[in-house]
């Protein structure tokens, strides 16, 4: 009997154990971030969608990462976005290392741009002051992007033209 097959269940415990300090890990970092860890609808929505897909196109890294129908973005009555990951897709540190989270305030969003991607569906850029030298960049695939076009018009958000 090889070393593997010997030491077989206290390599599983250990296999075990790191993914759930990962885990555990990712929860305290967004805690203390004030992060949330299970994706909530603000109250005061113009619009709500869940289950969405983006992308953040801001950095060569953050572009071969992605989300896949595992976002919710949100645009609040007062001119916030808030686009963040559903539980489990905002653990293991996926949001940050891809950076398909966002909560950018009516003066922090620069410009919001429409587009149609390789198969004629409408992809909606966000680009956005994310800290006091950086700018995040978002490109969401929306199931309704006019719906959500309306409700930053209503919020006092500048949208430009379709390219």
């Amino acid at each position: 009997m090889g070393w593997i097959e010997a030491n077989f269940w206290a390599l599983y415990a250990f296999a075990v154990a790191w993914i759930l300090a990962w885990a555990l890990a990712s929860v305290v970092v967004r805690r203390s971030q004030r992060k949330p860890i299970v994706a909530q609808a603000p109250k005061d929505a113009l619009f709500v969608e869940r289950w969405t897909s983006g992308r953040s196109v801001a950095n060569a890294i953050a572009r071969l990462g992605g989300a896949r129908n595992c976002l919710m973005v949100a645009v609040k009555r007062k001119g916030g976005l808030i686009v963040q990951p559903h539980f489990p897709f905002s653990l293991f540190f996926m949001p940050e290392v891809f950076g398909v989270e966002g909560y950018p305030s009516r003066a922090d969003i620069h410009d919001v741009k429409i587009r149609r991607g390789l198969f004629g569906r409408a992809l909606v850029t966000v680009i956005f002051r994310d800290g006091p030298r950086s700018h995040g960049k978002l490109e969401l695939r929306l199931r309704e992007p006019g719906r959500f076009i309306e409700a930053l018009k209503t919020a006092g958000i500048t949208v430009a033209a379709e390219d």
